[in-house]
């Protein structure tokens, strides 16, 4: 191929873009924009839902008697919440409370505790709903935190994505010319079948369509599952109904998806695309979180049974009747 053809198929290929690429029946799930609005609302409704059906079994507030923060083992930092609201409805300082003992630094408390916007909803309902909104707000909190885990996982994929089609639109002559060469070699098998008056082979094919017939299999190949998955378990996961159970900072954990999301652009962004960097790629980054998660895992447990003279922590574990399935359950 002359050197003018090469630089006029160059020219075509930027004007019309690549001939691979996939149309819109035939899309990768999680690329359609329908079905990302449909995924961001599910990653927010089951555990908002979820939630709220164990409350409903468990005789939560607004279904009974018991809250969250009780239940977790914060039951000092509720009653912040409610002298919050009192002096807030009746006017008194926020600095500085003599509630208890010789008075505290109540700013401090606001700042560490009752800080977070959306604790402070309590406030513009009735003093007796109090438990039941900071129910309400808890399984609001994790609704989000699946929304928020769906949005990052949406952006990390789109990145991915483009810089796998970037990568494409590198190879696309060389595949546009394979696949040509490939066309002439059946082209000639065929007319050499024909000449000698033998049936020419078709293609064989395994599998169906790429793309479904029925509804329920068009709606399954565009939603993305794992994404789905991933951010419903970061939601319902051990630390957000156990620890999680103090409302006063779950929001932190919940902003984690949109904060790492922010500092893996900002990275990527100012690193120049000539250096060819893929450490802060998520697809490089995440064995690599693994694997230090770990790590550090078995340090702080060595540091803990190491301390087993003064605790007795292994002693404690050997007289416990719980066994050990019960251990990694929870």
């Amino acid at each position: 191929m002359s050197t003018k053809a090469v630089e006029k198929k160059a020219e075509k290929t930027k004007k019309t873009g690549p001939t691979n690429t996939k149309s819109a029946d035939t899309a990768l799930p999680g690329t359609d924009k329908k079905y990302i609005r449909t995924i961001r609302i599910l990653a927010f409704l089951i555990p908002f839902i979820a939630v709220l059906l164990g409350m409903l079994a468990g005789s939560f507030a607004p279904f009974g008697g018991k809250d969250v923060m009780t239940s977790g083992g914060m039951s000092e930092h509720l009653t912040y919440y409610y002298e919050l609201y009192d002096r807030v409805h009746g006017g008194d300082s926020l600095v500085y409370s003599l509630s208890s003992g010789t008075g505290y630094d109540f700013s401090t408390v606001f700042t560490y505790y009752l800080s977070d916007p959306l604790n402070l909803l309590i406030l513009i309902f009735p003093r007796t709903a109090i438990l039941a909104v900071i129910n309400i707000l808890y399984a609001f909190k994790l609704g989000l935190a699946g929304l928020f885990m769906s949005i990052f996982l949406t952006r990390r994929k789109a990145r991915v994505l483009a810089r796998k089609e970037a990568q494409e639109a590198l190879r696309t002559d060389a595949i546009n010319e394979l696949n040509e060469k490939k066309r002439l070699k059946k082209e000639k098998a065929l007319e050499k079948a024909e000449a000698k008056g033998k049936k020419a082979h078709s293609d064989f094919k395994l599998g169906g369509s790429e793309t479904p017939k029925s509804v329920l299999g068009t709606v399954f190949s565009r939603l993305d599952i794992p994404n789905l998955g991933f951010s419903v378990a970061f939601a319902l996961s051990a630390y957000m109904v156990g620890q999680g159970l103090d409302v006063s900072h779950l929001s932190v954990v919940v902003l984690f998806p949109l904060i790492l999301m922010g500092l893996l652009t900002l990275i990527n962004n100012s690193i120049p695309a000539e250096a060819n960097m893929k450490l802060f790629e998520i697809d490089t980054l995440s064995p690599g979180i693994a694997a230090f998660s770990l790590c550090f895992l078995c340090l702080f447990s060595a540091m803990l049974i190491s301390k087993d003279r003064t605790t007795s922590f292994m002693h404690r574990l050997y007289v416990s009747p719980m066994t050990s399935g019960r251990f990694i359950a929870g």
